[in-house]
């Protein structure tokens, strides 16, 4: 049996903020290579962007008025195809006669970087840290850190000592990231084979309940990978939590990167191997299947039922049609 390894324990717990004492004492932090705040903050810029079409109709000129004093940050469309940036929220098409092409291409599904490890904004160790099975008397070791335009997750996992997992994680997000506005999480990895999971939490507890997928990898090759948010299934310790009901994306409290022997409910992972492993992580970003359109006329206005609730119960009191 393999030597469990008591420090590594501690400072684990002690990194994520799980020992309260040791949490509150900023000379024990600094001795255990930790700080006394464990939490990130994390400011990701909210989504109340509003693409216009038709600016220059009367109908348009009104509604744009309605929607800047309402607070909207209003943009203008030349009305014809172009590209369109990741942080609207909304289309809102005041003519009659659209040009179909823009309204294809402006519709196209767009993503929010959360991490960009290409380009890193944060010391990396202060954001991710190492969750391995050591918290369960295991022994593997795992770290996290930059590397060649992204970011390396490595390690070696180990079944000894009834272990078997290996992990990365972010601390509490302050304030919680909120992507209601967005369909899932998009990753873009280079993996060895194997495969691994994704969790995304929405309460600062350090042992609850996290909503996981797990995704397969080719060895030496990029992908691309979507997780769609009602595609996550709530887990408590690998066991699937179905009464916990569909994750809140508008509450984001952490994630984390895991490569396991088990998939959920005691069933093994078809392609987990004991030993060396490493995901690089270029980036991981939030998508949008597509960007909702709203039709405003002289009749009155569409609202798609993609329009995420929120938006559209403001749009129903900002827009008031032209008479």
């Amino acid at each position: 049996m393999a030597t469990w390894d008591l420090n590594r324990f501690v400072k684990t717990l002690a990194y994520f903020g799980s020992i309260p004492i040791v949490s509150s004492i900023d000379w024990l932090q600094h001795l255990l290579g930790s700080r006394p705040d464990p939490t990130v903050h994390f400011n990701l810029i909210k989504m109340t962007v509003i693409l216009l079409i038709g600016e220059s109709t009367r109908i348009g000129q009104q509604v744009m008025q309605q929607l800047q004093q309402a607070g909207y940050s209003v943009r203008t469309s030349s009305g014809t195809a172009e590209a369109i940036d990741p942080d609207v929220s909304a289309i809102v098409c005041c003519t009659d006669d659209p040009d179909q092409p823009a309204i294809d291409t402006a519709q196209t599904s767009t993503s929010q970087s959360i991490f960009d490890f290409r380009q890193p904004n944060a010391e990396i160790g202060e954001v991710w840290g190492a969750l391995d099975d050591v918290v369960m008397g295991g022994v593997s070791q795992s770290g996290f850190r930059l590397d060649n335009a992204s970011a390396l997750f490595s390690g070696t996992v180990s079944t000894e000592n009834s272990g078997g997992f290996a992990s990365v994680r972010t601390r509490n997000f302050e304030p919680a990231i909120d992507l209601s506005d967005f369909s899932g999480i998009e990753l873009r990895v280079k993996g060895d084979g194997s495969r691994y999971k994704f969790m995304l939490r929405s309460e600062t507890r350090w042992d609850g309940i996290a909503y996981c997928a797990s995704f397969d990898t080719i060895a030496n090759e990029w992908t691309t990978v979507k997780i769609p948010f009602a595609d996550l299934i709530p887990v408590f310790r690998a066991k699937t939590v179905r009464e916990a009901g569909a994750i809140d994306p508008g509450k984001i409290r952490s994630m984390q990167l895991m490569l396991s022997k088990f998939e959920y409910d005691g069933a093994l992972n078809p392609h987990f191997t004991s030993g060396i492993f490493q995901l690089q992580v270029e980036s991981i970003a939030a998508y949008r299947s597509q960007i909702p359109l709203i039709l405003v006329s002289s009749t009155g206005i569409t609202l798609p039922e993609s329009l995420p609730e929120s938006i559209a119960l403001q749009l129903k009191k900002v827009i008031e049609i032209p008479v």
